[in-house]
């Protein structure tokens, strides 16, 4: 049995970032963290799909696509990049 009040993973969200950059934003930037450094499930190639993003569009774009993803609960990186497809062919460089 857990102590925790549910069986679920619990989200960690560090409060100093949360309180600099907004909850959402921390969230997002909380979950890459974890994707790039510390989830072992990672494959090598994640970390270069996420610089070509960033090469192809812009960071600003990728953190906003991630943002969205981690709000509808996303769990897989082609939830991004759906996202950002779809952004790309309509022309869309930088958020706004």
């Amino acid at each position: 049995m857990s102590n925790l009040l549910f069986d679920d993973q619990p989200l960690v969200i560090l409060p100093q970032l949360a309180l600099a950059i907004g909850l959402n934003e921390s969230i997002v930037v909380q979950q890459l963290h974890y994707w790039l450094k510390k989830s072992e499930n990672v494959h090598d190639g994640l970390r270069e799909k996420i610089n070509a993003w960033v090469d192809d569009a812009s960071e600003e774009l990728v953190l906003e696509a991630l943002k969205i993803a981690v709000e509808n609960g996303a769990k897989r990186w082609v939830y991004v990049e759906t996202i950002l497809r779809d952004w790309m062919e309509k022309g869309y460089r930088h958020r706004g």
